[in-house]
C-alpha cells in the first residue's frame, strides 16, 4: 500500500509540474502553437523558394518563433507586431532581430521601407480588413509575398467575419477578426497588383491544414480550424511544387 501511494504522489507531482511548465511557458510555445509552427517551418524549407539573403519583414510576428526560418538563410528579418507584449518577448529571444510594435490595420507598416519579402503566416485572419492590409503590404513588397491564412471553405470570394479575444495574445487587437475564402485572397492578391498568385500542390503536415474542401461555408472541419497558404509575386515563380490560382 505504501508504494503504490509513493506512485500516486510521484503522479500528482509530475502532473504539476507539467501544468505549471507550461503556465509559465510563452503561448506561442505551448503544444498547440508549436505543433503548428514546426509544421509550417518544415513546409517552407520544402517548397525551396529562392529566400536565401533577402530583405523579409514578417508581419504578425508573435514572439519570432518563425523568424528564425529566414535568418538561418542569411535574410536580414524585420519583425512587427502589434502587441507590445510580443515584441517584447522577441526581443529578449532574439536580440540581435530588429522588430516594432505596428498595428497593421492601419497605414503605419508604411513608415518602414520597402523588403523583397512580405511573410504573413497567421495573421490575415485577425484582422476585419484583410484587403486594406494586403493594399498596403503591396506597396512594400519588392519580390514575393507569402501568406497563410484560417480560411472559409467557398468557391466563391468570401469574407466571414469572426469574433476575436482581444485579451489573447495570439489573437486580434480588435474584437473583430475575419475567415477569408481561398478565391478571396487570390482575388484581393491580383486587385494589389499581383501578377502571378500561387498555392502549393502539398500543404502542412499538420491536421488544420490537412481537410478536404467541399464547398460547404464552413471555416472548421471536425472542430479543428482549416488554413491554406498563398505566394503572390510579379515575377512567374518556376516551382513544381506551387500551382497558379
Amino acid at each position: 500500500m505504501k508504494i503504490k501511494r509513493f506512485i500516486r504522489h510521484i503522479g500528482r507531482k509530475a502532473n504539476q509540474l507539467v501544468n505549471q511548465t507550461l503556465t509559465e511557458m510563452p503561448i506561442f510555445d505551448q503544444p498547440y502553437y508549436s505543433d503548428i509552427t514546426e509544421a509550417r517551418i518544415q513546409h517552407l524549407k520544402s517548397l525551396g523558394l529562392p529566400l536565401a539573403g533577402k530583405s523579409v519583414i514578417d508581419v504578425g510576428c508573435g514572439i519570432g518563433r518563425l523568424s528564425v526560418f529566414f535568418t538561418e538563410l542569411g535574410c536580414k528579418v524585420f519583425c512587427v507586431d502589434g502587441r507590445l507584449e510580443n515584441i517584447q518577448k522577441l526581443r529578449k529571444l532574439y536580440p540581435s532581430c530588429k522588430s516594432a510594435v505596428v498595428d497593421l490595420e492601419t497605414h503605419q507598416i508604411l513608415e518602414y521601407g520597402d523588403f523583397d519579402i512580405v511573410f504573413c503566416y497567421g495573421l490575415l485572419y485577425h484582422l476585419s480588413d484583410p484587403f486594406g492590409f494586403l493594399k498596403n503590404a503591396y506597396k512594400i513588397c519588392n519580390e514575393m509575398m507569402i501568406i497563410e491564412t484560417c480560411i472559409t471553405d467557398v468557391d466563391i470570394p468570401v469574407l466571414c467575419l469572426v469574433e476575436e479575444n482581444q485579451n489573447n495574445a495570439t489573437q486580434a487587437l480588435r474584437p473583430i477578426g475575419c475567415r477569408p475564402s481561398p478565391s478571396y485572397v487570390t482575388t484581393c492578391l491580383k486587385l494589389c497588383g499581383f501578377k502571378y498568385v500561387y498555392t502549393p500542390i502539398k500543404l502542412p503536415e499538420h491536421i488544420q491544414f490537412q481537410y478536404k474542401r467541399i464547398n460547404d461555408f464552413s471555416y472548421q472541419k471536425n472542430g479543428n480550424l482549416i488554413r491554406d497558404i498563398f505566394i503572390a509575386s510579379n515575377k512567374e515563380i518556376e516551382n513544381s511544387k506551387l500551382r497558379h490560382c
